[in-house]
């Protein structure tokens, strides 16, 4: 699978916890188990007469699994033992533009769900330059900003303001907001709002922290958005 398509287009991932109601290994009776490659343990089953209640139906489409009752997210797995389900999920990303003060504002929301953002699971991650990226959970505001002096990368596996930044998400988010506000500098010529050749802005799997600073890297060398 790709984790990178065209810049508009950024494959992410984020892990919900569920709070489910029984603990089981295989789908309920008379119901299929998998879609695709994704096995489909009860609560959750394939259709409104194999979950528990419509938070936990899948939806299958060409062998994608899906969840219908938050907007379709594709389910990318599920692991009852952790009480986890990975999804695709929206998105911030841009190119070519400058990030004015407060110029963009993303949401996503889980609503009444049994469902929340899982802070052991997922880092905020931002990629681009001369931008502050805040992330609003309600009660708790957490963000990172970052900088490009030149367009040298380091080869360290890291992602600490460099071009890229993270940082932890507050427990127990159900819905959030991300502002995007462009960060100024003073020179000879006065107010410079620095450059953002490429923005990407998602909540992730920390464990595709290291790709995605390699991928970091291969933007800084060639100046644009890459496939």
């Amino acid at each position: 699978m790709k984790f990178f398509q065209l810049c508009l287009h950024l494959l992410t991932f984020l892990l919900v916890t569920a709070t489910a109601p029984a603990i089981a290994k295989y789908a309920k009776r008379g119901c299929n188990g998998k879609c695709g490659r994704v096995r489909i343990p009860y609560p959750f089953g394939i259709g409104a007469g194999c979950s528990f209640n419509k938070w936990y139906i899948i939806g299958c489409n060409n062998s994608k699994p899906y969840l219908p009752a938050l907007s379709n997210l594709e389910v990318l797995g599920i692991n009852l033992r952790n009480q986890t389900v990975t999804v695709n999920a929206p998105k911030t990303s841009d190119c070519g533009n400058l990030v004015q003060s407060s110029s963009q504002t993303t949401s996503f929301d889980l609503g009444e769900s049994p469902f929340w953002f899982s802070k052991s699971h997922n880092k905020f991650v931002f990629e681009g330059c001369g931008t502050a990226a805040m992330m609003d959970g309600g009660s708790v505001v957490t963000g990172c900003s970052t900088a490009c002096p030149g367009v040298t990368f380091s080869d360290r596996n890291n992602c600490f303001g460099i071009g890229c930044c993270k940082t932890a998400i507050p427990y127990y988010v159900k819905s959030y907001s991300i502002n995007l506000t462009g960060l100024e500098r003073q020179g000879t010529m006065g107010v410079v709002v620095l450059p953002s050749w490429w923005m990407k802005l998602y909540i992730t799997k920390e464990g595709f922290l290291t790709h995605i600073f390699s991928r970091i890297r291969q933007l800084f060398q060639r100046h644009f958005c890459g496939l």
